[in-house]
C-alpha cells in the first residue's frame, strides 16, 4: 500500500474493532484530524501514527502494508479452513479453530464472513441444528449482506441456503422458505460467473426443501439450473444429490423414462467418484 492508501487501510480496521472515530481518536488527536487521516488528505506525524496503530492492535508496518505477512498468514489460516472442511476433516478443524487464533480485527469483512462459517460448519459436524450454529451463520451472513440488495457473492448464497435448512428444521417455514427463494434467486442472477463449488450444494438443499413442501416447480427450475451450472463448470460434488432430486420430481410429475434416466446418470457419477477416491489414495 502506498503513502495515499494508508488511511482507508487504518478506517477498515477501525470499523471492523466496532470503535467510532471518536473512540479511536481520543487523547491522540482531533475526530477532524483522524477523518482527513482516514480520507488520505493528510499524513500523521509518527507519534499519531504509533499510537493509532497501537489503540488498532496493528503494527505501523500493517497499516502502511496492505500486504502485510500477518494479511499472508490469515489467507493461509482461512485457506487450510477450507480443505479441512471440504474434505469433512471436521475434528481437525475444531482442534485448529480452538489453538490458532488470528485476530478478527485483522480480518477484512469477507476474511471474517468465512472464519464465522467454518466455524459453524465444526459445530454442525456435532451438533448440526444447534442454536449456535444457527447463530454463527447469522453472524457470517451479517458481514456483508442486506436483503434489499440486487446482488450477492457466492458465499452469501450459500449461508442464505445453510440458514434456510436450518429455520425450517426449526419450524419456521415462512422464513426459511424466504431465504431459499433468496438464494436461489441470487444464484440464478449472473450465475456464469459463480465459482464456488459449495453452490451445488446449497442449491441441493433449496430443491430439496421446495420438494419437501410440494413447490415442485421452483425445485425443478433450482434443479435443472444447479445441474447446468455444475456441467458446465466440471463440478461433480453434489452432481449425483441434484440428478436425484431431478429423479424424484420427475416421479411426481409421473415422468418415468426421466426417472429412469436420472438414475444411470446417478450410477455414472457414484462410479466415477469411486473411481477418482480410488485414484487418490494411490497417489
Amino acid at each position: 500500500m502506498n503513502d495515499h492508501t494508508y488511511g482507508t487501510n487504518l478506517k477498515k480496521v477501525r470499523k471492523e474493532m466496532k470503535l467510532s472515530q471518536k473512540q479511536l481518536a481520543e487523547d491522540i488527536c482531533s475526530q477532524a484530524m483522524l477523518s482527513r487521516i482516514e480520507n488520505n488528505e493528510v499524513i500523521p506525524n509518527a507519534l499519531i501514527m504509533t499510537e493509532i496503530c497501537k489503540r488498532l492492535n496493528i503494527s505501523v508496518e500493517e497499516a502502511m502494508n496492505e500486504h502485510s505477512p500477518h494479511s499472508q498468514k490469515s489467507r493461509d489460516w482461512l485457506q487450510l479452513m477450507q480443505y479441512l472442511h471440504q474434505t469433512h476433516q471436521y475434528t481437525q478443524l475444531s482442534l485448529l479453530i480452538s489453538q490458532q487464533y488470528v485476530p478478527p480485527a485483522h480480518f477484512s469483512k469477507e476474511e471474517l464472513q468465512l472464519y464465522y462459517y467454518y466455524k459453524a460448519c465444526a459445530l454442525a459436524s456435532f451438533d448440526s441444528h444447534s442454536k449456535g450454529v444457527t447463530k454463527l451463520l447469522q453472524e457470517s451472513l451479517d458481514c456483508t449482506f442486506d436483503f434489499e440488495q440486487t446482488g450477492s457473492s457466492d458465499m452469501e448464497i450459500i449461508l442464505l441456503s445453510e440458514l434456510g435448512r436450518l429455520r425450517l428444521f426449526q419450524g419456521e417455514t415462512e422464513a426459511g422458505l424466504l431465504f431459499m427463494k433468496k438464494s436461489l434467486s441470487y444464484f440464478s442472477y449472473n450465475s456464469a460467473k459463480r465459482t464456488n463449488i459449495e453452490l451445488v450444494r446449497a442449491i441441493y438443499h433449496v430443491g430439496t426443501a421446495f420438494i419437501n413442501h410440494q413447490l415442485y416447480d421452483l425445485a425443478d427450475r433450482a434443479v435443472a439450473q444447479g445441474i447446468a451450472w455444475a456441467q458446465k463448470n466440471h463440478v461433480l460434488y453434489y452432481l449425483d444429490q441434484l440428478f436425484l432430486l431431478k429423479g424424484i420430481i420427475s416421479q411426481e410429475h409421473h415422468q418415468i423414462p426421466k426417472t429412469l434416466e436420472s438414475i444411470k446418470l446417478i450410477d455414472t457419477l457414484t462410479s466415477v467418484a469411486v473411481r477418482e477416491q480410488n485414484l487418490a489414495a494411490e497417489i
